[in-house]
């Protein structure tokens, strides 16, 4: 029974975020703002003497244009109130803050379904937040 649970939240989960990123290519196509979706990879490994394709995540999940300006970020959604650092993923939190080190736009963008507001939250107070706490509004741009 926990494991359908599971699963089912799972779905629900997946479907959330479908949904959010489906919102986000809508937008940008209504704005004239270029929406790109970075796939996730492959990586061919030797392993026991037979090469294998084995998946890998992407560093983010989407670069957004318009007018030469680009901002790199991953979506994210979440059904309460908190984003907790538990939540992060953190090669993605790495690999965004290394790009805004070099002065690019880069973080993420997350979607509170329980209040319907989406926040964006750059790489640089991501990278700052430790175990056991979490994001507020305050520390982000709505």
């Amino acid at each position: 029974m926990a494991t359908f649970k599971k699963r089912q939240a799972g779905y629900k989960s997946k479907n959330a975020g479908d949904y959010f990123e489906n919102m986000l290519h809508f937008f940008g196509t209504c704005q004239r703002i270029e929406v790109v979706r970075i796939p996730n990879g492959c990586k061919v490994v030797k392993i026991r003497g037979k090469l294998v394709t084995i998946p890998i995540k992407s560093p983010f999940d989407f670069i957004i244009v318009k007018n030469g300006i680009a901002i790199f970020l991953d979506c994210k959604t979440v059904e309460s109130g908190n984003f907790c650092y538990s939540d992060l993923t953190q090669h993605q939190v790495n690999g965004l803050f290394n790009l805004e080190r070099q002065g690019i736009t880069s973080g993420y963008l997350i979607y509170y379904r329980n209040i319907n507001k989406i926040i964006f939250y750059k790489a640089s107070v991501l990278s700052s937040l430790r175990p056991k706490s979490s994001l507020d509004e305050r520390s982000g741009l709505s």
